[in-house]
């Protein structure tokens, strides 16, 4: 029952970790995005 709950436990961090790198992966995607935006508007203004 113990290594049950264990091994969930670790299931569920590992998900969470898993979704934590994801939203990470994703906002640097955006900035990557926004700096090259603006890296663009450089050029016409």
């Amino acid at each position: 029952f113990i290594f049950d709950l264990l091994s969930f436990i670790f299931y569920l961090l590992s998900f969470i970790f898993y979704l934590l790198s994801f939203i990470f992966y994703l906002l640097s995607f955006i900035f990557y995005l926004l700096s090259f935006i603006f890296y663009l508007l450089s050029f016409y203004l």
